[in-house]
């Protein structure tokens, strides 16, 4: 259980922000889906002769099963809009946790990022941590 737990907190980085974005990524995600059901409708009405020969029970189960259909296509969405959000802040935070420790004085922290991560993103970590060494250098030398 415990575990579980660890991995949700390993997951949302940001809690706030990382909810925010994938709230946002649902929001988009609703308005796509608000279209697709707008062009259902539109030939359900087009369609309808051919619709009012099904009976009740038939048209109430094809409802249900879109209806759950787009449920998972919102869970999926904020899911996606979570995923994605982890990726993006998982840098930002190594950074600002080596900046933090850098301003307070400790020139021996280093910007450590995930093998998963952006290639651009670990050029510039290395960079960042190559001119924290240079500042802890000329530090003691002053």
């Amino acid at each position: 259980m415990s575990r579980n737990r660890r991995k949700l907190k390993n997951f949302l980085i940001n809690p706030e922000q990382q909810i925010h974005y994938g709230t946002l990524f649902l929001a988009v995600s609703m308005s796509v889906h608000a279209i697709a059901s707008g062009v259902v409708y539109a030939l359900y009405m087009a369609w309808r002769e051919q619709f009012i020969s099904l009976t009740q029970t038939s048209l109430m189960i094809m409802i249900g099963g879109m209806v759950a259909v787009y449920m998972l296509l919102f869970a999926f969405s904020f899911v996606l809009g979570l995923m994605i959000s982890h990726r993006l802040y998982g840098p930002l935070v190594a950074f600002e946790h080596h900046f933090r420790k850098v301003k307070n004085g400790d020139f021996t922290s280093r910007v450590a990022l995930r093998k998963a991560d952006d290639a651009k993103l670990k050029e510039l970590a290395e960079m960042v941590n190559q001119m924290t060494v240079r500042l802890g250098e000329t530090g003691k030398q002053l």
